[in-house]
């Protein structure tokens, strides 16, 4: 595994409505059941705008470090990662863990209410098809305001994904 830094660039939300802050943060170092990934690229999403601005149903947990989109490489390992699964579940689906079995071994669920597989998988197979077409644009993760100002300004056509190397 690479050298991890202590710290790496981020652009983080101290106050609902931002700005966003283009800043060093500290680098966490994996939990005994968790992986670090180094983010490469992220998309940006509606969603973070909403975190920033503070006007969906739920409340901004301060200071917020958006970014759900990621695609990156695992750095490092809890002692108790023996692999690493990705497991996406249809609408309506149903989870079951034995209590003593996920006790024991501190296994740790954690979901996400946005897309599933199948909605992956159709996707990627109509872009593949020529059907649909996704225009992006990639821009330094430095200038993530900027894009947040052109989603609030209903500036953007496609998608906007940051690098964030730059």
């Amino acid at each position: 595994m690479p050298e991890i830094p202590k710290k790496q660039k981020a652009q983080v939300i101290e106050k609902t409505g931002g700005p966003v802050e283009y800043k060093d943060i500290d680098v966490q170092q994996p939990g005994p059941d968790e992986v670090l990934v180094n983010i490469k690229y992220s998309g940006v999403c509606h969603t973070d705008l909403h975190a920033v601005n503070g006007d969906w149903p739920l409340p901004t947990k301060l200071p917020l470090v958006g970014g759900h989109e990621g695609a990156g490489i695992v750095v490092a390992k809890g002692d108790l990662v023996t692999d690493i699964e990705i497991i996406g579940l249809p609408a309506g689906a149903y989870l079951k863990a034995p209590v003593f079995e996920s006790v024991i071994k501190m296994v740790t669920i954690k979901g996400s209410y946005v897309g599933n597989r199948k909605d992956t998988a159709e996707a990627l197979e109509f872009y593949r098809q020529g059907v649909i077409k996704a225009p992006f644009k990639t821009v330094g993760l430095s200038e993530l305001q900027k894009v947040y100002d052109m989603m609030h300004e209903g500036k953007i056509a496609g998608r906007y994904v940051v690098d964030t190397s730059k």
